[in-house]
């Protein structure tokens, strides 16, 4: 590979990384392998050397999606926001919408004197991430629609700057009508995001009052103790994602202090764990009264502490300015950056890192320490 870069073995992708190199000792231009190389480096927390290979296989070729997410991605994590965003327009853009909005012009910031779709895509907290932006752009245009994912519409009918929501499906898609469009993960570069002009709001989703005041009934039997939502699985799409997942036996003695009340924030297939693990009988299981995401912020809203792996819900407590605590793996997304305990996205928020990759057990021992200190 021209321009190669020294490579140290890295745990859990030496073999990855030796095929690549295999592959580009009889074919060192093949942009596709690099930017495979860089990708493995990458999920192992070695950005430097990850970049190095993007560039590298956008030298060779120069509109390789995959190649240009990389490189958005590390610039991301390296804290390169105004780079990295203007990078991210190259992420793929499949989207449910797609087709219903062909013919619509897309929004290039000017004032709009008609109606803007704000088209939520990616994951749940991805929307609710970047829903902040919102504020910023309802001055220039007279009417706002955001398009989002099922189970959001309640939470976010609470935002004064949205005029009309959708929670799209492609029939509904069919009837709303707009004069231009926008992804929501666009508006970062459109706006010229850098790590001190994040838009900064220690609370800027609002539950409905009436489930908070049910919520606050429902947990004033334990008032005297410190009551924490816990969230341990995290999904890629619908499929588990274990990089990002801890076990929940590493919970179990956080299960034992008698100061603390544990709540499941959990739902989907990891709760069958919640059973499996003997724990159920000492945290209490909330799916059943959370339909949707306005229930889960209502309940949040009553915790002092949300515990939670990188999932819809630390994105959920850290947009409520609710106390919560972000368990991450050792290379962890770009939006987490490295190095730091805090998140310039969420005031509320405390990042606690894997200390090498998969020591879960590690994460879990600075989780307990830290809540053993907090004694009621």
């Amino acid at each position: 590979m021209s321009g190669a870069v020294p490579l140290d073995p890295l745990a859990g992708s030496a073999a990855a990384i030796a095929s690549c190199l295999q592959r580009l000792a009889h074919d060192p231009d093949n942009s596709d392998v690099i930017t495979s190389l860089g990708a493995i480096l990458q999920a192992a927390g070695d950005d430097e050397k990850a970049l190095a290979c993007f560039d590298r296989a956008l030298q060779l070729a120069p509109d390789s999606p995959d190649a240009h997410w990389g490189r958005a991605k590390a610039w991301l994590r390296a804290g390169r926001l105004r780079e990295g965003f203007a990078e991210l327009e190259w992420r793929p853009h499949a989207r449910p919408w797609q087709d219903a909005l062909a013919g619509v012009a897309r929004w290039d910031g000017s004032p709009l004197a008609g109606t803007l779709l704000a088209v939520a895509e990616g994951s749940v907290g991805d929307t609710l991430q970047f829903v902040r932006y919102l504020a910023g752009v309802k001055p220039y245009v007279r009417k706002l629609v955001l398009l989002c994912q099922a189970g959001l519409g309640r939470l976010l009918a609470g935002c004064s700057e949205i005029d009309q929501l959708v929670e799209y499906e492609r029939d509904t898609l069919a009837r709303v009508a707009g004069d231009a469009y926008i992804p929501l993960m666009s508006l970062p570069h459109l706006l010229g995001t850098s790590l001190a002009t994040i838009p900064q709001s220690v609370a800027y989703l609002v539950p409905p009052y009436q489930s908070v005041d049910a919520w606050a009934t429902r947990f004033a039997g334990h008032a005297r103790k410190l009551k924490i939502g816990l969230t341990w699985a995290a999904y890629n799409g619908t499929q588990r994602d274990p990089v990002r997942s801890v076990p929940l036996k590493h919970f179990e003695a956080l299960t034992r202090e008698p100061h603390l009340k544990l709540y499941s924030l959990q739902k989907g297939r990891s709760l069958a764990e919640l059973v499996a693990s003997g724990l159920s009988s000492r945290i209490e299981n909330l799916a059943p009264a959370l339909p949707d995401f306005a229930e889960t912020a209502a309940a949040i809203a009553n915790l002092d502490l949300v515990v939670s792996v990188d999932s819809a819900v630390t994105h959920l407590a850290g947009a409520l300015g609710v106390k919560v605590w972000t368990l991450l793996p050792f290379s962890a997304d770009w939006r987490w950056l490295t190095g730091r305990e805090d998140s310039p996205w969420y005031p509320s928020m405390r990042l606690i890192r894997q200390p090498a990759p998969g020591d879960w057990a590690g994460v879990a021992r600075t989780v307990a320490e830290a809540l053993c200190r907090r004694r009621c």
